[in-house]
């Protein structure tokens, strides 16, 4: 299995910053596992400053 285009991780992190949906629902809605959907969303920098 090749790992997801950084076009649709992008689309994930979007949908949860903006709709502010659960995990579980988050990867029911991409069809993803829910696992991979926590991995994608610890990606968002938290911390940083613009």
């Amino acid at each position: 299995m090749q790992p997801y285009s950084i076009d649709f991780r992008q689309k994930i992190i979007e949908v949860y910053k903006e709709e502010k949906i659960s995990i579980r629902n988050l990867a029911q809605r991409f069809r993803v596992a829910k696992s991979n959907g926590a991995k994608t969303t610890k990606t968002i920098p938290t911390n940083r400053r613009y």
